[in-house]
């Protein structure tokens, strides 16, 4: 669930306009009334992610010649880099690590979500932490079971600009200063949200970008093991 809709869901992930309940699920919020037994289930807005490919998922070497990186508000997925290790070593918490192989990938992208809804869209742009693991098929997106320890300390700026002229914004500032501890371990996505802009839904929003500068440090690891990703970024 995208973390903004957290200040607007109850536990049952919906709330209510008037006589309407808004329910949100697997990316959708579907529209139902509250009073009678003929219920009406619609849509009432989608939210949409898509990929982004990018020349430089080989690792963390940086390609970029500029100092922003241009992301299509209408939604996708700029990732910087991945690191690919061989699992010697895992705990639980802050239990004695022991042997258990694997081999995974550590993960940290900017992403541009959608928000659709009938009045306006919503552009958020996110950083996120992740994990992916190789199985017998394939690779595994995002690993949800594995703990994991991580240090951020990001700070940079960003503005939307139309492609085919001048910005629509001024520039913001952000800082993302954050870490967890072997008591905390995470598991699965982290996701750090940055800015957002709401467009009129009538608004073609493939004609924007956001412009982005993001710097710092990331230190990202596998709980117990003796692998560990601790490098700097300058996107």
């Amino acid at each position: 669930m995208p973390l903004s809709f957290l200040f607007l869901l109850n536990e049952k992930r919906e709330f209510q306009i008037g006589d309407r309940i808004i329910n949100y699920s697997e990316g959708v919020f579907y529209e139902r009334n509250l009073n009678g037994l003929n219920q009406s289930n619609k849509i009432f807005a989608k939210v949409e992610q898509s990929p982004l490919s990018t020349d430089n998922e080989d690792g963390l070497t940086d390609k970029i010649t500029s100092n922003r990186v241009s992301i299509n508000a209408n939604g996708g997925e700029y990732k910087q880099g991945w690191r690919e290790y061989n699992r010697q070593k895992y705990r639980t918490r802050c239990g004695t690590p022991y042997n258990k192989s694997l081999k995974y990938r550590l993960v940290h992208y900017l992403v541009v979500r959608k928000v659709s809804g009938p009045f306006f869209t919503q552009s958020d742009l996110i950083f996120k932490l992740r994990m992916s693991q190789k199985t017998g098929s394939g690779w595994k997106y995002n690993n949800t079971t594995t703990e994991r320890l991580y240090d951020l300390n990001l700070s940079g700026s960003w503005y939307i600009k139309y492609k085919y002229g001048g910005n629509i914004t001024s520039v913001k500032s952000f800082s993302i200063n954050d870490k967890n501890y072997c008591s905390s371990p995470l598991k699965g996505t982290k996701s750090f949200w940055i800015g957002n802009y709401n467009f009129v839904s009538s608004t073609p929003i493939s004609h924007y970008e956001w412009r982005v500068n993001l710097s710092g440090s990331i230190f990202h690891k596998v709980n117990g093991d003796t692998n560990q990703l601790n490098t700097t970024i300058n996107w």
